[in-house]
């Protein structure tokens, strides 16, 4: 790496503002990350529920080294300190003293057995999960029959939703401890960085979050410098009566109403679905009514439509040329639209399975050998990959409308590989700011940049088809352009 990179490594900047960055209610909030495995970087978050009454004592700093926050717990029997009896502890430690819950269990077997991380019974069954065991995903489903994802797990990370979190919290009277540590290294000393060494190990403290942070030349170890910010940073309860839960919960409301948000105690924020107050009021609010006008009558780029064209197109290859343009074996036996889902505003763990399952739907399964044979021989090996090969084929035809097209697929392909659920997510790659600025996603929430997204693939299938349609591409007697 260079020593600019290396630099901006060190000085840690990027992990201090995402762990001090605003939390919305509907955000995912990682209670649990073990990430030692990278040879520059290595981090790790612990979270774990305390009493309210030691929420100023673990922001104090003095324990800001212990680890109380107890992700690993092995039920233990022992006598506590001036006491002679011995006693049972489910997590192995006394809590009395410790004041730590886990909210998140791991599992470790000596590597007999892969570990893995649970989200705790007593939170499962407080919000009614149901748990999706091919994806490890949680969900919560409403009376209606609507689903809304609440925890995601992998093998080195678990998100839960901060709403749910802090409706449990509520009711358990507990705050939410979540415990960090980023350990950045660099092959360049302080003195080629441009940085001095930082020992004193000062405690900064902004409202329920605390750290410190060192940076020193260590030329005995491995890297010759390196830094690190340890810290903690608080989640406190909503109210009980926003906890949803039992008679703490507010009465409900007597109409439906339109979701549009949700305020910082866990309150939707919503049109009101009375019709007494929409007719008391009819020119007060022109505005909302037209928005909410077209909000129903306007309808989204589909899933349907797509697959109308996606088999539209199957269809004209078959008329046209005999052989189709996708490959159906590499779909896979199942029905790819099957899976294929639209997720919700706030659904990040769906947004990234759509994006993956988009990607093989338009890019892996297109036939790069039929395409081979539409360019000319001495340009066939150029480029191998499967958008180059569409554009190689396409291009050679004298189809040159396919540029747009290209740039949508590179697009997409560049989420695929830094921001789905095949991938590792990379916010900072170049590659997903190139796709979320081309997609518009910094500014739409998952359900609105997977409409902007649905709608590019369904405005490239159509151009597929009109470009089968045209000819151009040869028939079945001439498969040649």
């Amino acid at each position: 790496m260079s020593i600019d990179t290396d630099r901006e490594r060190l000085v840690q900047g990027h992990n201090l503002e995402w762990i001090r960055c605003d939390l919305k209610m509907t955000d995912m909030i990682t209670v649990v990350r073990w990430d030692l495995e990278n040879l520059r970087q290595d981090s790790f978050i612990l979270g774990g529920l305390i009493p309210a009454d030691l929420v100023e004592e673990i922001l104090s700093g003095e324990h800001i080294s212990d680890v109380i926050e107890n992700v690993w717990p092995e039920p233990a029997a022992y006598a506590p300190p001036g006491e002679s009896q011995i006693k049972y502890f489910r997590w192995g430690v006394d809590e009395n003293m410790y004041g730590s819950e886990p909210l998140v269990i791991g599992h470790q077997f000596g590597k007999m057995r892969d570990n893995y991380f649970e989200i705790s019974e007593e939170f499962r069954l407080f919000h009614n999960l149901y748990q999706d065991r091919k994806t490890d995903t949680y969900i919560k489903i409403d009376d209606v029959g609507n689903e809304e994802t609440v925890a995601i797990v992998t093998h080195d990370e678990v998100q839960i939703r901060l709403k749910e979190i802090q409706q449990f919290l509520a009711v358990k009277e507990m705050s939410l401890s979540l415990l960090f540590e980023f350990n950045e290294y660099s092959e360049y000393s302080l003195h080629e960085l441009g940085l001095s060494e930082i020992r004193h190990r000062e405690l900064k403290r902004e409202g329920l979050i605390c750290w410190v942070y060192d940076r020193l030349n260590t030329p005995e170890r491995e890297f010759p410098s390196d830094s690190r910010l340890r810290g903690r940073r608080l989640i406190v309860p909503l109210p009980k009566s926003k906890s949803g839960f039992g008679d703490f919960a507010d009465e409900p409301e007597q109409y439906d109403e339109f979701i549009v948000d949700v305020d910082d105690n866990g309150d939707e924020l919503c049109y009101a679905g009375n019709p007494h107050e929409f007719g008391d009021y009819p020119s007060e609010d022109s505005e909302t009514t037209s928005e909410l006008s077209v909000m129903s009558s306007c309808s989204e780029p589909s899933k349907e439509t797509l697959e109308q064209n996606f088999r539209k197109l199957e269809a004209v290859c078959d008329e046209c040329f005999g052989w189709r343009i996708f490959q159906s074996t590499k779909l896979g036996s199942e029905d790819p639209f099957r899976s294929l889902s639209v997720p919700g505003p706030d659904d990040k763990h769906g947004f990234k399975i759509f994006i993956s399952d988009l990607a093989i739907l338009l890019i892996e399964s297109l036939d790069k050998k039929r395409l081979k044979g539409l360019i000319p021989r001495g340009k066939r090996n150029r480029r191998k990959d499967e958008i180059s090969r569409l554009d190689d084929a396409l291009n050679s035809c004298g189809i040159i409308e396919i540029e747009n097209y290209v740039s949508f697929l590179k697009c997409l392909w560049k989420l695929r590989n830094t921001y789905s659920k095949a991938h590792v997510e990379n916010t900072d790659d170049d590659r997903y700011k190139c796709a979320a600025a081309y997609f518009d996603l910094e500014n739409l929430n998952y359900q609105e940049g997977s409409a902007n997204i649905l709608g590019e693939a369904v405005a490239f299938l159509d151009f597929l088809i009109s470009v089968v349609q045209s000819g151009k591409l040869g028939d079945k007697n001439n498969r040649s352009c």
